[in-house]
């Protein structure tokens, strides 16, 4: 199983990325993977939660994502 951080921004862009998750779903679901996605504080929302439209750096104990920063 993946987790995966995603950033949906403002505007277009969560209509953008829902689009995009279903399509990687699809395409790992055919190799038996499993995908779990984390959604991850960007633009508007972001500065509402953490003061800043986004962070400089993400850490997997911040994300909640095992591995990348």
């Amino acid at each position: 199983m993946l987790t995966l951080g995603v950033l949906a921004g403002d505007g277009i862009g969560p209509e953008i990325v829902a689009s995009a998750t279903q399509i990687a779903e699809r395409a790992l679901g055919s190799l038996s993977i499993g995908v779990q996605w984390r959604a991850l504080p960007f633009g508007l929302t972001a500065i509402g939660e953490i003061g800043h439209r986004c962070r400089h750096r993400l850490s997997p104990n911040s994300t909640g994502c095992p591995g990348g920063s």
